[in-house]
């Protein structure tokens, strides 16, 4: 068999085909996905397709730069107008289908301990945790400390992108031949692979190549009906308990008055975040807001449909905390979170969250909840108390065989 593959541009079919048959294809690694980020303005499509002699297929997603937008911030793509914002539900309706989600209790009895020491600590951690699934995740490292390239799977503000491998996992003379032809691109690729495919990457890329360590956590569901409950730390479980006793209900959608109560939340949690991170909290604001305006989000829940969804926790008809929910095939990922604390600390809203999330996603038959990246820390024990393992997804910047990236 010839180790040189065929190169051709990435058609639609062969993109779609490759995500019905790559379980571990990501939301991330969607049309959908690539849709939003173009509808920026500053990227266009351009993703490349592998086919050896045996008929071994690897798709990249891919996008190269046109050029900075106006004002060096992200525009608005096209939208159309949603519905008008659903409003909190009515005392005991939870808006998710009949005894979905309301939680009245469980069968294990609250343990005698109050848990406002490691509880606490964890609800703290959640705070931070949304912190990382916002402003962690617009990092520039990719461009500020190499530079830019002019080809990104994906541009930083963008996450996980990385290749498609339909036919199982690359030999090591495939992975050598995509990135040998990813160093023929002028300008430079900014390369960064999901945390379940990256190991067979990371022993391919060149070492002179730039890269950022990441660390992604992620939930294992596989298993016995109710396996990751087991993985659960007590903290969590104490937490979810008090939660199912709150008196909260819980919304989901996907329309944009879904999205503007999620923003209101975000906004609020702005000022939090900057405290914890000692910076200004009009510097921190301009910075969230500009790469993750109101509009993006819309945008990112236009083209995904149906896979992207909004959950939102209330209490007394407020809305205490919000987390916005990726799906691909099998793959859950928690893109982002925020919370009014004064709502949801008491409540433990946002363990009522992930919980719902973990047995609706495990109960689909997915096999992996995607938490994001983390911080070493509070962060990263806030998600391994709910059974997430850290994966390095680490990001290369591989430059052109042509000369270095801008």
């Amino acid at each position: 068999m010839s180790t040189v593959p065929e190169t051709a541009p990435l058609s639609r079919a062969e993109w779609e085909q490759a995500l019905r048959q790559d379980a571990q294809a990501l939301p991330t690694q969607t049309p959908g996905w690539l849709e939003a980020i173009c509808a920026q303005g500053e990227w266009v499509e351009a993703g490349r397709r592998y086919r050896w002699d045996d008929g071994t297929r690897i798709v990249l997603p891919l996008v190269r730069r046109t050029g900075p937008p106006e004002a060096g911030l992200s525009q608005p793509g096209p939208t159309e107008p949603g519905p008008t914002e659903p409003g909190p539900p009515e005392p005991g309706q939870h808006g998710l289908g009949e005894g979905a989600f309301r939680r009245t209790g469980f069968e294990q009895a609250e343990s005698g301990r109050t848990g406002t020491g490691r509880t606490a600590r964890a609800q703290s951690a959640f705070d931070q945790s949304a912190f990382d699934q916002s402003a962690f995740d617009q990092s520039t490292f990719g461009q500020a400390a190499f530079g830019q390239t002019d080809f990104a799977s994906w541009p930083a503000e963008w996450g996980v992108g990385g290749p498609l491998c339909p036919d199982g996992p690359p030999t090591p003379a495939q992975t050598a031949a995509v990135l040998a032809d990813l160093a023929r691109l002028p300008g430079g690729v900014r390369l960064r692979v999901g945390p379940l495919t990256a190991r067979p990457w990371a022993a391919a890329v060149p070492s002179r190549s730039p890269c950022t360590p990441r660390t992604t956590h992620v939930v294992d569901l596989t298993g016995p009906d109710g396996s990751w409950r087991q993985r659960l730390q007590p903290a969590a479980r104490r937490s979810m308990r008090k939660a199912a006793r709150s008196g909260l209900d819980v919304t989901r959608g996907r329309t944009r008055g879904d999205l503007e109560v999620f923003y209101a939340l975000y906004q609020e949690s702005m000022e939090r975040w900057a405290a914890q991170s000692g910076e200004p909290t009009d510097r921190v604001r301009h910075r969230i807001e500009s790469r993750d305006p109101l509009h993006r989000l819309v945008t990112v829940a236009e083209r995904l449909g149906e896979a992207c969804s909004v959950w939102t926790a209330w209490y007394r008809g407020e809305p205490a905390a919000s987390v916005i929910l990726l799906r691909q095939g099998p793959q859950q990922k928690y893109w982002r979170g925020a919370m009014s604390r004064p709502l949801a600390a008491p409540t433990r809203a946002n363990h009522l969250l992930h919980e719902l999330a973990l047995q609706e996603a495990a109960d689909a038959g997915c096999t992996h909840y995607h938490m994001g990246d983390s911080h070493p820390g509070g962060v990263a024990r806030f998600k391994e108390s709910l059974g997430a393992r850290p994966h390095p997804t680490p990001a290369y910047v591989l430059p052109s065989a042509g000369g270095a990236v801008r």
